[in-house]
């Protein structure tokens, strides 16, 4: 009897436990935590923050929670199921920040809605958006003028294509290639597309390529790509050149007579006809530097033709220097000696020298 007496208050004892514990809430078989990553972001925007957390149950059953924030934005309900006590992981992400929203501050928790109602801490978070960085020019292409397509004549205007060109304050438009920087005029400027003006600069060769790019106002620093080239049309200008040139006969030697008569052909290799205009292109032979005869005109040629002209050299008896029997003189044929023709080339208009002797009786 006195060993069943002692039990009764064991047994009181244990039942009062189960009763306390049958009482206790439901909460304190849950817990749940939340973090962010990062905490604090500084850079450019949108972003994305990373939410982990956890949620903690001391019995099996089914778990339901939903993730809630500081903005009141609305979240589904997800489902966990726990098939034995244990802890299961949870996250998700938040995306923000942009012109509209350049810094922000909040928080995001876990919120179990069943069996119980409980809420983790708050995962605090800020963010700071750094200013985009502004991008770099870039030239694409070119649409060029008229029906050439392929070149730009020197003094015509052509269009430079592109992205992100931006305003023209601070900025300007340059050709650069085979030890040139010339500084293009510019007729019209958009992000996209810039209209500029190739000028007739001597130091710009034609059909030669270059390449442009979009450099600071100041000319020390490229902006932009200079990968992209265009081509100097060709001018339309005639271009005299002396194709043949030969003594064609003798004469003789008497006073203010032709010594000899030579045959000369002047082509017009330009992309323009030569003009037809007195005096404007001679062809002359030349003794070293000294002129004999007057040469003679030449019509208009158009591109691609030419002409011959018989130049006669005259015998002249009160010259000193006169020719002498069998004596070899040079002689050279000149195209446009005066310059009067406005040409592509102007250094191509001489032949090559050749040497005539005088017939007998000149002295």
């Amino acid at each position: 009897m006195k060993w069943i007496n002692s039990v009764k208050p064991a047994l009181a004892a244990s039942t009062a436990v189960l009763a306390m514990l049958a009482t206790m809430p439901a909460f304190a078989n849950y817990t749940t935590t939340l973090s962010a990553n990062p905490a604090s972001y500084n850079g450019t925007c949108p972003t994305i923050i990373k939410f982990n957390g956890s949620i903690t149950a001391r019995k099996a059953g089914r778990v339901q929670y939903k993730f809630i924030r500081s903005d009141n934005a609305f979240a589904p309900i997800q489902t966990i199921e726990f098939t034995a006590p244990g802890t299961k992981q949870v996250d998700t992400t938040w995306t923000l920040g942009g012109p509209a929203l350049p810094h922000y501050s909040g928080w995001q928790a876990v919120q179990i809605v069943y069996p119980t109602n409980i809420q983790s801490n708050k995962a605090t978070f800020s963010i700071r958006c750094a200013a985009a960085p502004t991008p770099k020019p870039e030239i694409t292409g070119y649409r060029m003028p008229g029906p050439q397509g392929a070149c730009v004549p020197k003094g015509s205007r052509f269009t430079i294509l592109g992205r992100h060109f931006g305003s023209q304050a601070g900025k300007g438009i340059a050709l650069g290639g085979h030890g040139i920087h010339v500084d293009l005029p510019v007729v019209s400027w958009s992000d996209s597309q810039i209209v500029a003006t190739l000028p007739d600069d001597p130091r710009i060769q034609e059909r030669q390529w270059y390449y442009t790019g979009v450099e600071k106002d100041s000319h020390n620093q490229w902006l932009s790509n200079i990968s992209k080239n265009i081509t100097v049309c060709p001018s339309r200008k005639p271009d005299l050149v002396i194709r043949q040139f030969g003594l064609k006969k003798w004469g003789t030697c008497a006073p203010n007579n032709a010594v000899m008569t030579f045959q000369v052909t002047v082509a017009n290799i330009g992309t323009a006809p030569s003009p037809a205009v007195a005096d404007t292109a001679l062809v002359q032979v030349m003794d070293g530097h000294r002129n004999w005869g007057n040469g003679a005109k030449l019509g208009a040629i158009p591109p691609g033709g030419s002409q011959t002209v018989e130049i006669p050299v005259y015998y002249l008896q009160d010259d000193p220097k006169h020719m002498t029997s069998g004596a070899p003189h040079p002689f050279r044929a000149v195209a446009d000696p005066g310059n009067r023709v406005t040409e592509s080339n102007e250094g191509n208009n001489q032949s090559a020298v050749i040497n005539a002797g005088a017939p007998k009786g000149c002295k």
